[in-house]
């Protein structure tokens, strides 16, 4: 008869064999926790980004909050005015300057207009904060649209009368062209002048003289003009004989002045005064109905 007595097991192998399975088991797990620690990173990160963007706005807004409000503190009243009393007690205080916002929707047949109205100031920062980071801030005229509406009536009567007619704008810092054929607008250029360190400066003689003769070669090269009848002008910034021994010089047709009259009743003191009557006729034209 034989007897056989189990070994004494081996303490040493049982732990590597542990081990072994230990890390068999974790292998496929570390991968994920790898995912997870990845995931955590990325939420930190988007969280201090965000709380440095609040806190940069935050800052930006306390540095120059006098300069986007344009002052200490701003105050607003819906559809009226500010009483005597309120404004006393303002005034008592500081400095008050007035901002009067608008909207206005007009309807037509077909046209939907949509109006607002920004105080100059205002724009101007805009600018430099544009011009500061390298930008440079375009231009784009409204004054010739209303000019447009203003003289519609002439444009038109005198299109069809026969020959092409045109609407020069003169600015002090920039000039706009429109030539109308026939009922339709076939031509239109803004053109301002370049800005130097010290923002835009006035349009210099020779280079509206170049610019308005590079606007007519394009008008008869391009659009085949057979020649321009009347050019209506507006001018705040060089006397009308002036522009209309230049426009001789160009060859263009005859230079007439544009007339409030097309659109308003003017009275006498303000026929007198032809500046005068250039400045406001934009503001005409915006209100009223070309003819």
């Amino acid at each position: 008869m034989s007897a056989f007595a189990p070994a004494a097991p081996a303490i040493g192998g049982d732990f590597r064999n542990a081990l072994r399975f230990a890390l068999r088991e974790i292998r496929g797990g570390v991968r994920g926790f790898g995912v997870f620690l990845a995931c955590l990173a990325l939420g930190v990160v988007a969280i201090a980004g965000v709380g440095s963007f609040a806190a940069a706005l935050s800052d930006g807004l306390a540095r120059e909050g006098g300069t986007i409000l344009g002052g200490d503190a701003a105050f607003s009243l819906a559809n009226r005015e500010a009483s005597a009393t309120e404004r006393s007690f303002l005034e008592d205080r500081g400095t008050v300057s007035a901002v009067a916002t608008m909207r206005a929707m007009a309807r037509g047949g077909e046209a939907t207009a949509l109006v607002a109205v920004m105080l100059r100031s205002t724009v101007e920062q805009y600018e430099r904060h544009l011009e500061e980071i390298g930008a440079r801030p375009g231009m784009v005229s409204l004054c010739t649209p209303n000019l447009f509406n203003l003289c519609r009536g002439a444009l038109t009567n005198g299109a069809t009368a026969g020959g092409d007619v045109a609407l020069l704008n003169c600015a002090p810092t920039y000039f706009s062209l429109l030539i109308v054929r026939g009922e339709r607008l076939i031509f239109y250029r803004c053109k301002s002048a370049n800005l130097g360190e010290e923002g835009a400066g006035p349009l210099p003689e020779g280079v509206l003289s170049r610019e308005l003769a590079t606007s007519f070669s394009y008008y008869q090269e391009k659009l085949a003009g057979q020649g321009i009848r009347t050019v209506y002008v507006r001018t705040v910034s060089r006397s009308f004989e002036d522009l209309r021994d230049l426009l001789e010089r160009l060859g263009v047709g005859r230079a007439e002045a544009i007339d409030l009259s097309w659109a308003v009743r003017v009275p006498p003191g303000l026929r007198e005064n032809a500046l005068m009557a250039h400045r406001i006729a934009p503001a005409i034209g915006a209100a009223a109905r070309g003819r």
